[in-house]
């Protein structure tokens, strides 16, 4: 003979059903987060990390095997192609000649194709601190308006990018969002 459960067994089950999903549905782990949500996410914490002067926070989700074409002047010369190495030099050379940059970004276009995805990023990246102002100020002297195009990948579940070409923008196209 089955015992029937009383009301107050089935109102704390029901209680414990609705806990589990509440808790399940707001948690990473369980929730499924659109792709080009995750790779908005990585961007914006590759900017913050930047602010914060955190090279490997930045390098985060940079893939190995990385290649990029930046074109920006690491103080001798110009750099055109560069590898993962070469672009961590670079970010530990340009975050300790300031308190940080201020990235601030205007827009993040994704398009998906399967286990790989392009994202065009339009930000303004402004030095400051330092000798000539406060940290916290845009200093548009020392700033640049510019379009990142990223090429990510997804392995084993995780986003990273692969290619990266920086192209400056006038400062119009930049509010516009062009």
């Amino acid at each position: 003979m089955r015992a029937v459960p009383s009301r107050c067994a089935k109102r704390w089950q029901g209680a414990l059903l609705w806990s589990a999903w509440l808790i399940c549905s707001t948690s990473q782990g369980c929730r499924k987060t659109d792709p080009a949500e995750q790779i908005r996410e990585l961007v914006r914490a590759a900017a913050k990390a930047a602010g914060e002067r955190d090279v490997p926070g930045v390098m985060a989700n940079v893939a190995d095997d990385f290649s990029g074409h930046i074109g920006i002047d690491s103080g001798d010369d110009v750099v055109g192609a560069i590898d993962a190495r070469q672009l961590r030099f670079l970010l530990m050379r340009f975050l300790q000649r300031s308190n940080g940059p201020l990235v601030l970004i205007r827009s993040i276009d994704v398009k998906l194709a399967g286990a790989q995805a392009q994202a065009k990023v339009l930000a303004m990246i402004s030095q400051s601190g330092g000798a000539a102002g406060p940290r916290g100020t845009i200093e548009p002297d020392r700033g640049e308006t510019l379009q990142l195009d990223l090429t990510l990948e997804n392995r084993a579940g995780r986003w990273l990018v692969t290619t990266a070409k920086r192209t400056p923008i006038a400062a119009g196209d930049f509010l516009l969002g062009k």
